[in-house]
């Protein structure tokens, strides 16, 4: 919608897949600010609230190209790796705000994937993306990555490789809720997130696993998260194997990092379209309850 286009903002994230370093302006990216973001509602005659329909204004970010940059292989230098996992080494991928389609989705029916942010996979930590790394007195041939057997990353299990996930499970719908639904649901979010700001790392990816498991199990209206757990889970699995590596302590700390801010970002847009469907529900069981007492 034109309105929102005040609503995005330029932010350099190392969300789960994107990069931890910026080579050029190439790789900015438009995201959207979750507490700016809108769904307008129109009166009816009876004086409720309803959701306009939902009007596909072109992507922000790819101004309806379907295409961006890619962001995982921008990074690179020629040569550091044999083919790029999420674009094959084409230098563009699919736009991870639109998943492609060129227009805004509706976020009263589909929320950014809180484990890969719209890329579909996730980077592997050990080898940093590449697929592989070189190997001190090796005569400058890299070696294979064994974690993630040379690929450089892991296809995202929590959307499936689609990009969005649903929103809460709500009856009859996230958009339609009642009032004491919505506010435990976004009470829900708001837990979440304080139990992700504690969250910290062990330098050990298994017991970071184990922890992270613990607080996805939190997780009462977002069953999304159950999923984010189960890749976290076999991504640190896979990843131990690099536990020999001198690094392998920071590389876990990082991968915790771009894991939180992902899911921090998730909670923070579900729980701003949560409120945008409050305010709604209030409004409409309000004045229901008003016309009801006023036919007595």
């Amino acid at each position: 919608m034109p309105h929102l286009l005040a609503t995005f903002v330029l932010l350099l994230l190392a969300l789960s897949s994107a990069l931890p370093a910026q080579k050029s302006d190439k790789s900015e990216f438009l995201v959207p600010i979750p507490d700016k973001l809108e769904r307008p509602t129109k009166a009816d005659d009876a004086g409720l609230l309803q959701w306009e329909a939902h009007k596909a204004d072109r992507c922000v970010n790819c101004k309806g190209r379907q295409v961006m940059v890619c962001l995982h292989c921008e990074r690179f230098d020629k040569g550091d790796t044999e083919s790029c996992p999420e674009c094959k080494n084409k230098q563009e991928a699919t736009c991870r705000i639109c998943a492609g389609t060129g227009q805004m989705p509706d976020v009263l029916k589909q929320a950014p994937c809180p484990t890969c942010f719209g890329a579909a996979l996730t980077r592997c930590f050990i080898c940093n993306g590449r697929g592989r790394f070189p190997v001190a007195g090796g005569g400058g041939k890299p070696q294979k990555c064994d974690c993630c057997d040379g690929v450089g990353a892991y296809k995202c299990q929590t959307c499936d490789g689609k990009r969005f996930v649903e929103t809460p499970p709500l009856k009859p719908s996230m958009a339609d809720g009642k009032v004491a639904d919505l506010k435990k649901a976004i009470a829900n979010a708001e837990e979440l997130s304080a139990a992700l700001d504690k969250w910290t790392t062990t330098q050990d990816g298994r017991k970071d696993a184990k922890a992270f498991d613990k607080l996805v199990g939190l997780a009462k209206f977002f069953p999304s998260l159950k999923k984010t757990g189960k890749h976290f889970d076999e991504i640190s699995k896979r990843q131990a194997k690099g536990a020999v590596w001198k690094h392998y302590g920071e590389t876990v700390g990082t991968q915790l990092e771009t894991t939180k801010q992902a899911l921090d970002y998730y909670l923070k847009h579900q729980k701003r379209i949560l409120e945008l469907s409050l305010a709604r529900a209030e409004h409409n069981e309000a004045k229901a309850a008003e016309q009801k007492s006023g036919k007595r």
